[in-house]
């Protein structure tokens, strides 16, 4: 679990605090225009089977079309790490070897509004979120997650959610890893499955750990004890 955290803490950091929905959508909804789709404004026409009525807008509803399996743009992931760390080869390397296998395995799974869970490497972690503010116009969120930390204590972290079609861009509020942004793409379930049921690769399992805390800091007996 040790090299699991150590490992993957950028990444679940990148999720944690922007892997996140809208739960009300329908307040902000009402007094905000929905974004603009492909087609143009004006292309709700009548509906001739009516009495001439003109069909209303429904809402927009983005939580709802977050709902559903989700995995990491691999391609792109590394696209913008690359560029990131471009002054830094040698780290970008062992942040490329190391990244490859977490993202491959990684999913996420958002099964109902204002919950989701982020699977890697066969561990799960469970996170719980509420809407700070909502921008249709960019389908953006901003938003608040909760997660419970490695002492047990509730983490509460903030980022930007975004949705675009069949893609969801993940911004935190750090900067302190290889990664700004994560990028999904929505899977099936049978491609779900075999990533929630991946192991962590020999590669990760092979790398050496540091010392644990109490082997470093030995504290001497006191004169005379």
């Amino acid at each position: 679990m040790k090299t699991f955290t150590l490992l993957t803490g950028s990444v679940l950091a990148a999720l944690a605090v922007s892997l996140t929905l809208v739960s009300c959508g329908d307040k902000d909804a009402e007094s905000s225009d929905p974004p603009e789709r492909k087609s143009s404004p004006k292309a709700n026409p009548v509906d001739s089977g009516t009495d001439g009525r003109e069909k209303a807008t429904p809402p927009v509803d983005l939580e709802s079309e977050v709902i559903g399996y989700w995995a990491p743009d691999t391609e792109r992931i590394i696209r913008e790490m690359e560029e990131k760390m471009k002054d830094e080869p040698e780290a970008l390397a062992m942040t490329r070897a190391l990244m490859a296998p977490m993202l491959s395995s990684m999913a996420v799974e958002i099964p109902e509004k204002g919950k989701f869970f982020i699977h890697m490497m066969g561990q799960k972690q469970e996170a719980t979120y509420i809407v700070k503010s909502v921008d249709l116009s960019s389908n953006s969120f901003n938003v608040e997650t909760t997660t419970e930390g490695e002492d047990g204590e509730m983490e509460l972290e903030s980022g930007t959610f975004t949705i675009n079609g069949e893609t969801l861009a993940l911004t935190g509020g750090k900067e302190d890893g290889p990664l700004d942004s994560l990028f999904l793409i929505r899977i099936d379930e049978a491609d779900f499955k075999k990533r929630q049921d991946a192991k962590i690769p020999d590669s990760i399992l092979d790398l050496p750990e540091g010392p644990d805390p109490e082997e470093d800091d030995v504290i001497d007996p006191a004169p005379g004890d």
